[in-house]
């Protein structure tokens, strides 16, 4: 059936002349280019053969094909499943993309230093019941030791490399959009200012699946806002720590020194030119709708920008 059906196509040859085209390429002005894009270099050939042999299913052989709506669709666990053994490691140890990572000793030193802690610090040891300096410091330093992230490269790439078998295990396919991806990486190379990442969360595959996302299309990673609750699971909150993520209490705070550190982190990230994420809704959906934004950490990005 399927010979029959492309018989016109295997047992013909055309021959397609190009020479004019490229000519024409050269002498259109910038506006022109704009217009009329057909410059076949800028090709993704990726997607032009996923969308193209979905085509030949569904239109050509009548099977029923469940494929991507938009043309810039691409199923990211497809496109890796016939490459050699050791391409997921060769992807993992020569993919990504990091930011100039401050050490933990100068972010912890520039927290300490800050005029908003050291000004708190000092309330705690004239308080009605008062601390001494050094017991102060001890708080804050401990308070510091259990919030910040410790981001090493070699993690997130072993991290990268261990999500990109788990997408192959549990999904059928992970369908992204891959020119929004591409201008999101050109928008933050080109753009010398801090990005915010706001997901909504419905499952805790949302902020693994944006770490992973950022890492193939050569984004610096961001750091993370997680729940505190992670803390109690031994090896994945070191895990998750090394890899980006920065633990923080739920729900209201009353804790001046805890609010003034978090305040402090925060906004050094973002003047550092990290990527900071967090999930506007604060919790994660148990109804799959989405929640009420809170407005705690995002206060924080808006008081640094202004």
């Amino acid at each position: 059936m399927i010979s029959g059906i492309f018989s016109h196509f295997t047992m013909h040859e055309w021959i397609f002349e190009s020479q004019h085209v490229a000519e024409m390429l050269k002498i259109m002005s910038p506006e022109d280019l704009k217009t009329f894009d057909f410059d076949i270099s800028t090709l993704d050939w990726r997607i032009y053969l996923t969308n193209y042999t979905q085509g030949l299913k569904k239109y050509v052989l009548k099977e029923k094909v469940e494929s991507p709506d938009e043309h810039h669709s691409l199923d990211i666990i497809s496109e890796f499943k016939y490459y050699d053994y050791f391409s997921d490691i060769k992807w993992a140890y020569s993919g990504g993309n990091f930011n100039k990572i401050r050490g933990y000793t100068e972010m912890k030193s520039l927290i300490l230093n800050a005029p908003r802690v050291k000004k708190v610090i000092e309330e705690l040891t004239t308080c009605k019941n008062p601390l001494t300096l050094n017991e102060a410091n001890k708080q804050a330093i401990e308070i510091i030791n259990v919030m910040t992230s410790n981001l090493k490269t070699p993690v997130v790439r072993m991290f990268a490399w261990f999500l990109r078998k788990l997408w192959k295990c549990i999904y059928e396919k992970v369908v992204i959009n891959h020119n929004q991806l591409q201008d999101l990486a050109k928008f933050i190379k080109a753009n010398n200012g801090p990005v915010v990442i706001l997901p909504s969360h419905r499952s805790y595959i949302d902020f693994l699946i944006v770490s992973y996302l950022f890492f193939a299309f050569g984004i610096p990673v961001p750091y993370i806002a997680a729940a505190d609750d992670f803390l109690q699971i031994r090896f994945v909150n070191k895990l998750f720590r090394l890899s980006g993520a920065f633990f923080i209490k739920r729900g209201k705070n009353n804790d001046q020194l805890y609010t003034a550190i978090l305040n402090e982190y925060m906004q050094q990230l973002l003047k550092d030119q990290q990527l900071v994420e967090f999930f506007i809704e604060g919790t994660r959906s148990r109804s799959g709708k989405t929640l009420p934004p809170k407005h705690g950490l995002i206060s924080m990005c808006t008081d640094t920008f202004y």
